[in-house]
């Protein structure tokens, strides 16, 4: 029984690889047809510079927060001292 279930599971797995790359495959066919393929390609390339961007930013940020964080602590143990 177990064996069994994990035949039609294994298939039903299988379908849905296939199903999904043919839809893929046509998608992708066509918007080369019509041009769109260049398009959502620039955007994505787009996107992930204005992600990176923004990382850097926040990693930036990050460093900035951290230092003066640091530079808080020791003004406090300085006028604790």
């Amino acid at each position: 029984m177990v064996r069994s279930n994990v035949v039609v599971v294994t298939h039903h797995v299988a379908s849905i690889e296939t199903f999904t790359t043919e839809k893929t495959q046509l998608l992708q066919r066509t918007m080369e047809e019509s041009d769109c393929y260049e398009y959502t390609q620039s955007k994505v390339i787009d996107e992930r510079s204005l992600l990176k961007q923004v990382k850097e930013a926040a990693d930036g940020a990050s460093s900035i927060r951290n230092c003066q964080m640091k530079l808080l602590t020791r003004h406090h143990e300085f006028r604790s001292s």
